[in-house]
């Protein structure tokens, strides 16, 4: 099982900071692994950070500048080492979950004396 971890950047809210228009002050993402031996995708549920307090003025990139790597190096900054593996630690075991279904499919079954 071959996984890469990756983040989908679903929006990022911007606000004036001290004459900086569109300065970033909040990402909307998802966490997403992907299983690249069975196609197996699996994405955390959208997470909000809020980075307003960690802005830099001093080197600020400007909106139209900003790339996705910035912003997920930004991301991962915020959570930490030990929560980015404790992230991904779970992905792998919802993937894990996910191609045991593709082998041995789960079924939701009535009680017997329904």
């Amino acid at each position: 099982m071959a996984i890469t971890y990756s983040w989908e950047v679903e929006s990022l809210i911007t606000k004036t900071v001290q004459s900086n228009e569109q300065t970033v002050v909040q990402v909307s993402a998802f966490r997403v692994a992907t299983d690249s031996d069975t196609g197996s995708v699996v994405k955390k549920p959208q997470s909000v950070f809020y980075v307003e307090d960690e802005i830099d003025l001093e080197n600020l990139t400007p909106f139209s500048s900003l790339t996705e790597e910035t912003v997920t190096g930004w991301l991962e900054t915020h959570m930490g080492e030990e929560s980015m593996d404790y992230l991904d630690t779970r992905l792998a075991f919802w993937i894990s979950e996910k191609n045991s279904d593709l082998v041995s499919p789960r079924t939701n079954n009535a009680p017997p004396w329904s």
